[in-house]
């Protein structure tokens, strides 16, 4: 869900208080919130099995199942997180689910780094919506200016940046088998951003993803 993505120090422009409290600031992120909370819900077609088992290794949900004095959950934890350590790794190795990964992209916590995420986009199985709802929610127009990987910053910034150019990249080639779950970005344009950009948002971006059957992707 939006919520648990880390709002990020680097921002394009700064707002001032008018506009934070303009009708249409707050229209526009009420839009956002909606379309974000039906692309999360779309995880209750999930079992219950699966859907609890995501949400442990995106969101380490196990260990609020853990009881007993603070010390004893302390050592279940150290104890038992490798184990869910290689069960994450495993998971983004093999996951072939669309829905799955879907659910994982709007569950992970991210206060673990971004990584993951490329993970997703890469995969052959990411439905085009799940990669739209990453793109936008990943702020594209922060990175707007950014020629290169090498004008990044920092460590996340440059993970951020994979995952931007690689989402374009799926897109431009039409790159997706499914295109199952719908996302509107509408909500997120702001076309005043972009007037000086030294690298282009591409139009396909822009364009909202509407549910439609599945189709065989060649491999090239």
């Amino acid at each position: 869900m939006a919520k648990r993505i880390r709002k990020k120090a680097r921002v394009y422009r700064k707002r001032t208080k008018a506009e934070h409290a303009s009708p249409e600031f707050r229209d526009r992120s009420e839009r956002k919130k909606a379309v974000l909370w039906r692309s999360y819900n779309l995880g209750k077609k999930l079992s219950k099995k699966r859907w609890q088992f995501i949400s442990d290794i995106a969101n380490g949900e196990w260990v609020y199942r853990l009881t007993g004095p603070k010390e004893a959950r302390d050592e279940l934890i150290e104890r038992e997180s490798p184990k869910w350590d290689k069960m994450l790794t495993a998971f983004l190795k093999e996951a072939t689910d669309p829905l799955e990964l879907h659910f994982f992209s709007c569950h992970w916590n991210y206060d673990r780094g971004v990584s993951p995420m490329l993970k997703i986009v890469k995969n052959e199985h990411c439905d085009a919506g799940t990669a739209l709802n990453l793109y936008w929610r990943f702020d594209p127009y922060s990175f707007q200016n950014h020629r290169t990987l090498a004008e990044c910053q920092n460590d996340e910034d440059r993970e951020t940046f994979r995952i931007l150019r690689t989402i374009e990249r799926r897109f431009k080639r039409d790159d997706f088998a499914t295109k199952r779950f719908p996302f509107d970005p509408t909500p997120w344009i702001e076309d005043d951003l972009a007037e000086s950009a030294i690298h282009k948002i591409p139009a396909i971006m822009r364009e909202p993803i509407i549910a439609r059957r599945s189709r065989v992707v060649q491999k090239k």
